[in-house]
């Protein structure tokens, strides 16, 4: 502890608010262990540069950078007091509480708990709160994370190998492409919080060509949807500053989009083309399409609310659900192609808050989804950036379940750390 400075506790008057005292507190720490606090920002670059990329690298970068922070405890630890005064945070840690005590009366509680598994990156909120006055420094993880993405995925299309030339690292391409949407949207709509300045603004299209190649048409739906809902919060302020820049990120999503979903329906053609020639005895009438399969899940999980609308069937129910619906059983036994309609998930957020945690549950994730949206309003001039990135997740939400996996945990946790901030103007001067 020899290397901890000796500077004196902030005071407070008896008005002060939660955010100003999170404020004295942020500068009190970074004074007072000055040389942890600059460890502590490194490792959080380093985790937000791993998170995108893949499950085992999330895990690695994540636990060092929570790790050194739970270290730092001694230091900390008033700045996390005020963390529970913020709505935003509350009414995320009632949520999960509420799905924790779900699974005592879950049909599969064993695999709830599995399930459950994922919250623990909840701790990147107090681990990612103390640098609250760094942000600008922190969003240059994901922009790391992005330029490490495309030449992975031009290596992938270079080969013939779909698993690189989509997902790059990750084994699902729509995580690393949401995350991938969400620092396109601090590029684009950024202003004081873009970490890279102009060059930013340049590097933004390249985020968006990675979200094509992705292939993932819910990342893609959510990133043209958050790009026009920032631009509308910029055109109602009359903040054209980014306004034709901005334009040209969303006509380059459009046109990559265009070309990728073209040529991806070219090839599919052939190969289909390709396997009717080589295989005329082989009958496809018994073969469910997949763009059949959400709408049959949500309609299993919409049944499952509807049977249980208060408390639901508990966090880990869905399987149990889906693979007992009798429509569901027909499907698997018509064709062994058709195994993939039994699931685990709903694959929608709200469906499973509905189904898995009932109205309870569900009112408490409208509730964190207002806490954030009220951060938007707290001052005269909304932060494009972050109604991007709650209108990214909202619309991702629709066609994801987003509560278990740890990566999306994770975007989560650093998207409400974005309304903290925002929510209490905890900003430096030279952010």
């Amino acid at each position: 502890m020899s290397h901890l400075r000796k500077i004196p506790k902030p005071t407070f008057g008896a008005n002060s608010s939660s955010s100003e005292r999170m404020t004295a507190w942020i500068v009190w720490s970074s004074q007072r262990d000055a040389l942890g606090h600059k460890v502590q920002l490194a490792l959080g670059i380093i985790a937000l540069v791993m998170i995108p990329l893949s499950s085992t690298l999330a895990t690695i970068g994540s636990t060092l950078f929570i790790g050194y922070a739970l270290l730092r405890c001694h230091v900390l630890y008033p700045i996390w007091k005020e963390l529970l005064f913020n709505p935003c945070v509350l009414a995320l840690l009632a949520l999960y509480a509420w799905l924790a005590l779900s699974v005592t009366w879950s049909l599969d509680p064993d695999h709830g708990v599995r399930l459950l598994r994922g919250s623990r990156y909840l701790l990147m909120i107090p681990a990612l709160a103390p640098l609250l006055l760094d942000v600008k420094r922190v969003l240059l993880g994901p922009c790391i994370a992005l330029l490490i993405v495309l030449p992975i995925q031009a290596y992938g299309l270079i080969i013939g190998d779909p698993g690189f030339a989509q997902g790059a690292l990750s084994e699902h391409p729509g995580f690393m492409g949401i995350w991938m949407c969400v620092t396109c949207a601090s590029l684009s709509l950024g202003m004081r919080s873009n970490p890279l300045g102009s060059w930013g603004h340049r590097l933004a299209p390249v985020g968006m060509i990675t979200i094509a190649l992705s292939a993932a048409r819910s990342v893609l739906l959510a990133s043209g949807t958050s790009l026009f809902t920032g631009l509308t919060v910029m055109f109602w302020h009359k903040d054209f500053g980014r306004f034709r820049s901005t334009l040209a990120v969303i006509a380059t999503l459009a046109i990559a989009a265009g070309i990728v979903f073209g040529f991806r329906s070219e090839m599919s053609r052939r190969i289909s083309g390709y396997n009717q020639m080589e295989n005329t005895a082989a009958s496809t009438v018994d073969d469910f399409p997949i763009d059949g399969a959400r709408p049959l899940w949500w309609r299993i999980g919409i049944e499952g609310f509807l049977a249980k609308p208060m408390t639901g069937f508990g966090v880990g129910s869905a399987e149990e659900l889906i693979t007992g619906d009798d429509e569901v059983v027909r499907i698997t036994d018509s064709g062994r192609k058709n195994s993939y309609v039994n699931r685990d998930d709903f694959h929608s957020s709200y469906i499973t808050a509905a189904a898995e945690s009932g109205g309870i549950g569900s009112l408490l994730f409208l509730a964190w989804v207002g806490c954030l949206a009220r951060s938007c309003m707290r001052k005269k001039t909304i932060s494009p950036v972050l109604t991007a990135c709650l209108t990214a997740l909202l619309v991702f939400g629709v066609f994801n379940t987003m509560f278990f996996s740890g990566r999306l945990v994770a975007l989560i946790a650093f998207v409400t750390t974005l309304a903290i901030k925002h929510d209490g103007e905890v900003e430096s001067a030279n952010d």
